[in-house]
């Protein structure tokens, strides 16, 4: 296969319509959390990504409510698969890691 790296500001990043969708969505920002989630949201809205692992920092007071709109905005987007993990290694921050399923996949019955 190819790989294409693309090294750019990922809060300001505009992903280029023939580029749609791109197979994995890697990040790992030093951000804050609403920032974030913010720069989340249109990716997974507009379903520009088919696989991904984001990392997450998390603020030092009250980490864990400043998780609740991303888990709410993910709860609410249908064919999103994901899980979010505080890993052993590093307690300041998550990963979100999953794949999304185009819209107009059917599932199995």
């Amino acid at each position: 296969g190819s790989l294409t790296h693309i090294r750019q500001d990922g809060v300001t990043f505009n992903l280029d319509p023939e580029r749609v969708p791109v197979d994995w969505l890697i990040s790992d920002m030093l951000v804050a959390t609403g920032k974030n989630i913010g720069m989340l949201r249109p990716w997974f809205a507009n379903r520009w990504m088919r696989h991904f692992v984001v990392n997450i920092k998390l603020p030092q007071l009250h980490p864990w409510p400043a998780l609740q709109p991303l888990q709410s905005f993910l709860a609410s987007l249908p064919k999103v698969h994901y899980v979010l993990r505080e890993l052993y290694h590093d307690r300041r921050e998550v990963t979100l890691m999953g794949h999304v399923e185009p819209m107009h996949a059917k599932t199995r019955e």
